[in-house]
């Protein structure tokens, strides 16, 4: 009997030191800004700055500070302030600029001119995320339809001789996630600048962004609900 409270005992304390844990490591978030983001001794723009997160660190939210949700606005951005670890650092970020997606890493996730993102967010979605199954929906000689299940997350594809369609719907991500993992995917400074030169925001009654143009509507990013986004892009192949 002594021996089985001494166990249950150890148990206990093993239960309560991993919970105390899980309170202040709660997930892990990746910046999404090719010029970093500031660690902040304080929630607010005016405290002084600890640390710049570099474009692809991650930092870990923690749970021992609960956000107002206080809405903030920086470039169509929409976020509050969280409190993260960094390092060995504490402090608070914006978290318009982090986000749960993996950043592109490998060279056929990266885009020289938004004409090629169809293929570098392709390559991206087969690089990062789990194949569940794959069903054609229709087959010609000249055309193939397609929807296939990637994690969580929906591809569809629509291709023939001169259009391949792409349609990615992610689920429980922002649709600035989504515009800011476009960004990131374009290979240099002028070119992620070209890409917010062509970029036209819409907003819905609320006020907030629910909907993004890039180019002559070549690629549509989309707020469905309030946890999916549609990103579709179309590829013209130019001909021999």
């Amino acid at each position: 009997m002594k021996n089985l409270v001494g166990i249950l005992t150890l148990l206990l304390i093993h239960v309560s030191l991993y919970g105390n844990d899980t309170l202040v490591h709660q997930k892990g978030l990746k910046v999404m800004s090719k010029s970093g983001l500031k660690l902040r001794l304080s929630p607010s723009t005016d405290a002084p700055v600890l640390d710049i997160i570099d474009y692809g660190e991650e930092v870990f939210q923690t749970e021992d500070f609960v956000s107002s949700r206080q809405e903030i606005f920086v470039n169509w951005v929409e976020g509050s302030w969280i409190k993260v670890q960094y390092q060995n650092q504490e402090g608070f970020v914006f978290d318009g600029f982090v986000s749960e997606l993996v950043v592109p890493s490998q060279a056929d996730e990266l885009a020289s001119s938004i004409e090629d993102l169809g293929y570098a967010m392709y390559n991206y979605v087969w690089n990062h995320f789990e194949f569940k199954g794959m069903d054609t929906l229709a087959q010609t000689n000249n055309s193939m339809t397609t929807n296939t299940k990637m994690g969580r997350h929906t591809l569809f594809m629509h291709e023939t001789p001169s259009l391949t369609q792409l349609e990615l719907t992610f689920e429980d991500v922002r649709i600035m996630d989504v515009y800011h993992l476009l960004e990131s995917m374009m290979d240099t400074r002028s070119a992620r600048s070209r890409l917010k030169e062509n970029t036209i925001f819409f907003q819905g009654g609320d006020g907030k962004v629910n909907k993004l143009k890039i180019g002559d509507g070549q690629i549509l990013l989309k707020k469905l609900d309030s946890t999916h986004i549609k990103v579709s892009i179309k590829t013209l192949h130019q001909g021999c």
